[in-house]
């Protein structure tokens, strides 16, 4: 899936990418060309999805917000790849579109749940498993009773380099730390 930081690279916002990054392409200009419609990482980039579901489960990098959802994932995708090369502004790639919103994690789950809710029902899940929003307990999240699942367990040194994974086995949750496998709650 795509996320905020490679719908960034591609629109040409670099606010995060550092100057080693920049001089392993040689250039900036090599760089931007690599990450162009045209370049082998941007073409790649573009193919991606932003939102995918995987039998009952809505995999998204920030989160699909009602409005989002009622969109549809055929078309927040297509917004997604329009924006990306003809509109970096556009409503799809801000704070409250996919790759950025933060809300299901960080809201209290009074506020949280509901609208979940509504925006699964919308796109026919039970389960939102989301990134982008680092837990600082480097543990999997889960809210709503198993209905969204954070998996941002802060892997970069930055955020203390928490290994974990999720999987899924026939509706099942649990996730995998180097120290063992620990079942999560899964949706009623």
């Amino acid at each position: 899936l795509m996320g905020n930081h490679e719908a960034m690279n591609m629109t040409g916002d670099l606010r995060y990418v550092s100057p080693l990054d920049v001089a392993d392409f040689g250039t900036a200009t090599a760089r931007a060309t690599a990450f162009s419609a045209s370049g082998e990482i941007g073409q790649w980039l573009r193919a991606r999805d932003v939102v995918l579901k995987v039998d009952t489960t809505i995999f998204v990098h920030g989160g699909m917000s009602p409005a989002w959802a009622e969109r549809g994932l055929e078309g927040t995708n297509a917004d997604a790849r329009h924006a990306i090369d003809h509109n970096p502004r556009a409503p799809v790639l801000g704070p409250e579109g996919p790759l950025w919103l933060r809300d299901y994690l960080l809201a209290d789950e009074a506020l949280a749940c509901p609208a979940l809710q509504r925006a699964l029902t919308s796109m026919g899940a039970t389960r939102m498993v989301v990134g982008h929003t680092t837990q600082s307990s480097g543990r999997v999240a889960v809210r709503c009773g198993g209905a969204l699942v954070g998996i941002d367990t802060g892997i970069s040194s930055h955020y203390g380099q928490n290994h974990a994974a999720v999987e899924i086995i026939r509706g099942d949750l649990r996730a995998l730390y180097p120290s063992g496998a620990e079942d999560l709650p899964d949706p009623r």
